[in-house]
């Protein structure tokens, strides 16, 4: 709540500004009380399930659904994928080369990017190989109970936060954007609808749609870079940053060679974007974006929509389907599926009735979180103003779907005037957008939720506003916890990075030196074991050639550098080590505002 104060002090009266911050440190404590009293029933009762060996759970994919599998059948699905990819040549079994990728790394953006405005951003801050996991694809399947161990495909994640090459790809992402600018593109679901009733179906047409197989890790890397090099060095679509062969190799390195861990085995990705890469979306939408300039154009199709790898296209009826085999012959690893008969596109069930679609959304029958969850009710009432905002932009006819929502989430346990508030807020939500709003500074405050906090949040809130004279806009952001987080997929972190550490000499354990890292502390480690760099172990070294240190991690700290200093300042003050007292060190204030 310091920072709380810090940005609202200046709006507070001179004389209430001590009831103020009694006010507010008041309820901090109320709020931190009611966590630590409040019985977590959710973890006791997934206890037995997060300690079974035996278990996974998954995430849904593309929904909020979880899944039980037995831990046998998810490894066995994960190392088939793996084992199909060494075959096709996308994956390679692979050793440890952290430490040597990170040296050539830095070394290659050093070198080709030093003058770039955004070089210090793409420093990598830590590195550590991928982490690899499956997510399930649910969202197949109309409802739960046609899910089998062997009809459940896994579609395979790729978390890169905390790799070298992270922070590069997001600013490289950001840069080759402008060329993912297919004239097919639907850039957002709910304007599909739109785009039908803008290009009315005549009587000789026909409807049919295209998936593009697994389009991100299928994606013809080496076809793309070429692409991307010409359209930025030829065609001069975007300034180069750099020499076309340095572009090419920056590209390749961000792109291929990606090292993971999955099931404690070391892999290579040669081909194919990594989903979860910063790159991936850029990558294979600039990839369609080719193709369909080379095969698609040509075509002038009556009409051709694309979203990411789900293709829209009306032909001539009783005619051929030329396009299809041309699309398939464009690439010998890109593969497109066709579907006749079309009932449905992305979020549109479509239904033809005289000549013209009738929408309405493509709805399974999953029921939604139940009412008695523990989760904010601000968090049930934004899944049913969503599910009204779809339905408003996608339906041909909103009240039969405010039935169909109304039926869907009472089924789930909502009380129906709970609802039916929801949906006269939406409906009259326009006169209120439109009114005329005083501009006030928006303020998010996070509060760790539980239901005694939210029942005292509304009066926390009105209080907040009396002392401030109502010049902010304050709202609740609730720190929950999801139900995935309690259960691990990914590989353990091999090689810790954002650590506080501490050295000591072998023999002499007086003579120590603690310090924190962003990056992995073995690369650290081993910099302060170079006698010719610029810190003080490497000084000590230099001046003590035959002794040696004995590295620990003492723990691990935030990826914010102030915390991660003060954090550094206070095991220093702790354990007095002799060769810190060389070294000047931030000094620690606790409380810069002083004690009230």
């Amino acid at each position: 709540m310091e920072l709380l104060a810090d940005i609202t002090d200046s709006t507070v009266k001179q004389e209430d500004k001590e009831l103020y911050h009694e006010f507010l440190v008041k309820y901090t404590n109320i709020f931190t009380k009611n966590i630590y009293a409040t019985k977590d029933y959710t973890y006791k009762k997934l206890e037995n399930l997060i300690n079974n060996p035996d278990i996974v759970i998954l995430e849904g994919d593309k929904e909020t659904a979880i899944v039980i599998m037995n831990k046998v059948d998810y490894v066995s699905k994960m190392n088939k994928m793996i084992n199909e990819g060494m075959e096709n040549g996308t994956y390679v079994e692979s050793g440890d080369t952290t430490f040597g990728d990170l040296d050539h790394f830095r070394d290659f953006l050093y070198r080709n990017f030093k003058d770039h405005p955004k070089y210090k951003k793409m420093l990598p801050t830590s590195h550590r190989p991928a982490r690899m996991y499956g997510t399930a694809k649910t969202h197949k399947f109309e409802n739960y109970e046609d899910i089998t161990v062997e009809n459940l495909k896994l579609r395979p994640i790729m978390d890169q936060s905390g790799t070298m090459v992270y922070n590069a790809s997001q600013i490289i992402a950001e840069y080759i954007r402008p060329l993912n600018d297919s004239k097919y593109i639907i850039k957002d679901t709910l304007k599909f609808p739109s785009i039908l009733s803008e290009n009315k179906l005549k009587n000789d047409e026909e409807d049919i749609s295209y998936d593009v197989e697994s389009l991100f890790t299928n994606v013809p890397i080496d076809d793309t870079i070429e692409y991307i090099l010409d359209e930025i060095y030829i065609k001069k679509r975007l300034k180069p940053i750099c020499k076309r062969l340095i572009m090419k190799r920056f590209l390749k390195r961000l792109t291929s060679d990606c090292l993971f861990s999955i099931n404690e085995r070391l892999i290579k990705q040669k081909d194919g974007c990594a989903m979860g890469s910063p790159l991936s979306v850029d990558i294979s939408g600039i990839f369609m974006t080719k193709l369909e300039k080379e095969v698609v154009y040509p075509e002038k199709p009556i009409l051709y929509k694309r979203y990411v790898d789900d293709v829209f296209y009306r032909k001539k009826k009783n005619t051929e389907d030329t396009l299809l085999p041309k699309l398939n012959a464009y690439h010998h690893k890109i593969r497109f599926t066709v579907e006749k008969d079309l009932k449905k596109f992305l979020d549109t069930k479509l239904r033809l009735e005289e000549g013209s679609y009738k929408t309405s959304v493509n709805r399974n029958r999953k029921k939604p979180m139940h009412w008695s969850s523990k989760v904010p009710k601000k968090i049930k009432r934004n899944i049913i103003t969503n599910d009204l905002h779809r339905a408003k932009k996608i339906s041909s006819d909103f009240r039969e779907e405010i039935k169909e929502i109304g039926q869907k989430y009472e089924s789930a346990g909502y009380p129906k005037k709970y609802v039916d508030s929801i949906v006269k807020d939406f409906k009259e939500r326009k006169e209120k957008e439109t009114a005329k709003k005083e501009d006030k500074v928006f303020v998010p405050i996070k509060i760790p939720y539980c239901e005694k906090n939210e029942k005292i949040a509304k009066h926390f809130l009105k209080k907040m506003k009396v002392f401030t004279d109502t010049k902010y806009a304050f709202t609740i952001v609730w720190q929950t916890r999801k139900i995935k987080t309690l259960f691990k997929l990914k590989d353990a972190i091999k090689h810790k990075s954002n650590v506080i550490y501490k050295g000591t000499i072998e023999n002499k354990p007086n003579v120590a030196y603690i310090g924190e890292t962003a990056l992995i502390a073995r690369a650290r480690w081993n910099q302060h074991e170079n006698p010719k760099h610029d810190s003080a172990p490497s000084k000590y070294l230099h001046e003590n050639a035959n002794e040696k240190f004995s590295w620990t991690i003492l723990c691990v700290s935030s990826t914010n550098v102030l915390k991660r200093k003060i954090h550094e300042a206070l095991y220093i003050t702790k354990n007095n080590p002799i060769i810190n007292k060389q070294v000047k060190h931030k000094k620690l204030i606790l409380f810069k505002n002083g004690v009230t």
